[in-house]
């Protein structure tokens, strides 16, 4: 059966595409209204922080994924983050008229981080279980353009909503979409076991156990190391992509829209085109030479403070991590055995973003102090170096037993 004709499939398509989108509009808005109010480089760094440390966190939740039904947690994660949103759009109301508002704010863009740790891995593990294995790949391909779409529109038109309708009410309309996830979420019907309240393992043993899987499972290690690595040097890219079109383009909100549009435009090509390529082509090539053209795109950023020189770089980018999320996501969910997905993902999301609290403090004091060219510069070079880990041959695809 065609993904497409699959009822649940396109039930969960329809509901993250909703959600996806008010998250795009929150992420512009978020670091924009901060910037606008302070005009504080600094705070813009704090910002960035705030949205990434409490990922942290899904080190050690997903053992609690595996043992909750991965639906309900959905659920139970996107109305606390839509109550949560909307107490961020009341706040903004108020204005930042001093620190302690300012403050108020960063725990609240914390708080919604936390609540969201459970809600990848959830989604990560129950996806498996609404398609066919055959579907799988494309299944994951299309979930990823699904949400570069709204990407596409979140960013692209949230430039756009910025100037004409203010930050705040783009925190109202992610408050809703994060709602309207929750109904659709309650139109899916899936099959899990329970879990047994009385378990005979602890919570640390079932920790532990996932934890030592990344290890023993060919290509994980390597796999999060890359996310390492390329996330303590992407992780600031966003803040800086936020001064470069403020400093040296001299541009807008609808400037910067239109770039990260051009970057969504490139993440939904490479999703498409993400069950094609992986069977063409060794997943391991695919991350070695994907992260070293990213890394080349990312720096030739800094030649032009152009937006006629930056769109088409940022559509190669988009399509370059599209496709390399893609297959690691593929991989992943192959080689993971089904009890233990909600640990690992978990594990995994929070090792891909434990070093961005790290790359956002170094990146954003370098960015303090030297040109914001040498910056993407630097950025280009983590990137590469994480690449090149996969120059000797290692199996990332233990479904096919194709070498990769």
């Amino acid at each position: 059966m065609s993904i497409y004709r699959n009822h649940n499939f396109m039930i969960l398509l329809s509901g993250q595409l909703v959600s996806r989108f008010g998250n795009y509009l929150y992420a512009i808005a978020l670091p924009w209204y901060v910037f606008e109010l302070t005009n504080s480089k600094t705070d813009l760094a704090l910002t960035g922080i705030a949205q990434t440390v409490p990922l942290m966190a899904g080190l050690f939740v997903g053992v609690l994924v595996d043992r909750w039904n991965k639906k309900h947690t959905m659920i139970i994660s996107d109305l606390l983050r839509g109550a949560i949103a909307i107490t961020l759009f009341f706040l903004a109301l108020k204005g930042m008229s001093s620190r302690s508002n300012l403050a108020a704010m960063f725990m609240l863009v914390a708080l919604m981080q936390l609540v969201g740790t459970v809600f990848t891995p959830a989604q990560s593990a129950l996806l498996p279980k609404l398609v066919d294995p055959k579907d799988l790949t494309k299944a994951i391909g299309v979930n990823q353009s699904s949400g570069s779409v709204a990407g596409l529109v979140g960013l692209f038109g949230g430039g756009t909503l910025l100037a004409v309708l203010g930050a705040p009410l783009l925190f109202l309309f992610n408050g809703i979409s994060f709602f309207v996830s929750s109904l659709s979420l309650l139109l899916i019907r899936s099959t899990e076991e329970r879990i047994s309240k009385h378990a005979k393992t602890s919570l640390w043993q079932d920790w532990r156990e996932g934890f030592i899987a990344i290890f023993e499972l060919n290509g994980m290690l390597r796999v999060c190391l890359l996310a390492l690595i390329a996330n303590f040097s992407l992780a600031a890219f966003d803040i800086v992509m936020v001064a470069w079109v403020k400093g040296p383009m001299k541009g807008n909100g609808f400037v910067l829209g239109t770039l990260n549009g051009a970057f969504m435009i490139g993440s939904l090509v490479g999703g498409l085109l993400l069950s094609r390529i992986v069977k063409r082509v060794q997943m391991r090539h695919v991350l070695l030479y994907g992260c070293i053209l990213l890394g080349f795109v990312d720096g030739s950023i800094a030649l032009f403070a152009s937006v006629y020189w930056n769109l088409p770089l940022m559509f190669i980018g988009g399509l370059t991590i599209g496709i390399i999320n893609g297959t690691i996501g593929t991989s992943a969910v192959r080689l993971i055995p089904e009890g233990m997905r909600g640990r690992i993902f978990s594990v995994l999301g929070a090792l891909s973003t434990l070093s961005q609290p790290l790359g956002i403090a170094v990146f954003g004091t370098i960015m303090l102090h030297v040109a914001l060219s040498a910056v993407f510069v630097l950025i280009a070079a983590f990137v590469i170096i994480g690449g090149l880990l996969f120059i000797k041959p290692v199996a990332l695809n233990e479904a096919d037993g194709r070498s990769a």
